[in-house]
């Protein structure tokens, strides 16, 4: 006879059936995962990619598609992303790696997009699956051009430039001519306020930056001559001028623009001693005529 206890049967099906309430939670749990998934990427405010590792595009954020022009229909694969964005091969990155890409958008615009591809937990087929996400660092990598041509531009004048921020009078940059010029160290003179240059009017030691700021208040501008003294202990003399800029990497800034006249002054002051020299001796000689002459004169007058 069969001696199988009977309520193991019941048993059974309920161990079953709890198995099935397991199974449906875990499958609801996955599909509410995947539903997160999918709205994160969907609506993420930057490029996303959703991608097998043998190529398949899964999804694809509205950023990314807004940004290219191109639906998800017309890039299947990624290397019909890279047959469309970049006219070649080239694939995506490999995991955890980062580089700059030139793509081109369905309307012809060429941006550089800064992609970064990570690997996610793998499908259900057993395929690796990725993401790849882009930032858009077109308008960044102009800037820095712009800010690497503005330097380049302001270390190649052969004259003396500062650039001074406006809204405190911080010296923030100094081209290698100023910093000679100067005669200081660019560690030393950048980072100090620009009254640190101690400039003044002239040989009396009066400071003019009280003139140049009252004149950049009014009109922006200022220009004229200062005496400068050096670390090592002598002067210079420059020719200077100031103006007001806007410029991406320091804000509002002054801009001076010194020249070394020192040699010149000296060359002018030798000139007007020379030419003093040269109209006393015009002066002695006319005496000289104009008294030869009287006595000519007097002489006639007596004979």
């Amino acid at each position: 006879g069969d001696h199988r206890d009977l309520h193991s049967f019941p048993t059974r099906r309920s161990s079953d059936l709890a198995l099935e309430r397991q199974r449906g939670l875990a499958a609801a749990k996955l599909a509410e995962s995947e539903a997160r998934l999918r709205q994160a990427v969907l609506s993420a405010p930057y490029p996303l990619m959703l991608h097998s590792e043998d190529g398949e595009v899964l999804m694809l954020s509205q950023a990314w598609t807004d940004t290219t022009g191109y639906s998800q229909a017309e890039i299947p694969t990624t290397r019909d992303w890279a047959r469309l964005a970049f006219g070649s091969g080239r694939e995506l990155l490999e995991n955890g790696t980062r580089a700059d890409f030139e793509i081109r958008t369905k309307s012809g615009e060429k941006r550089t997009w800064e992609i970064v591809t990570a690997p996610l937990a793998p499908l259900p087929d057993g395929r690796g699956l990725k993401l790849s996400a882009a930032v858009d660092v077109t308008e960044r990598n102009q800037l820095n051009e712009e800010i690497r041509l503005n330097h380049e531009i302001v270390n190649s004048i052969k004259e003396g430039v500062v650039l001074v921020r406006a809204e405190d009078g911080v010296i923030v940059h100094a081209n290698p001519q100023a910093i000679a010029m100067f005669g200081r160290a660019y560690d030393d003179f950048v980072g100090t306020h620009v009254t640190a240059i101690e400039a003044t009017a002239g040989d009396s030691g009066e400071p003019i930056a009280p003139t140049i700021f009252n004149s950049l208040s009014r009109s922006g501008t200022w220009s004229g001559e200062m005496f400068l003294p050096r670390r090592n202990g002598d002067s210079i003399w420059c020719s200077t001028m100031i103006s007001s800029m806007d410029l991406h990497n320091f804000g509002h800034v002054w801009i001076s623009v010194h020249r070394d006249i020192t040699e010149e002054k000296r060359i002018r002051a030798e000139k007007a001693r020379l030419e003093e020299q040269f109209n006393q001796a015009q002066k002695m000689e006319s005496i000289g005529r104009l008294a030869g002459g009287v006595a000519h004169d007097f002489n006639n007058l007596l004979t």
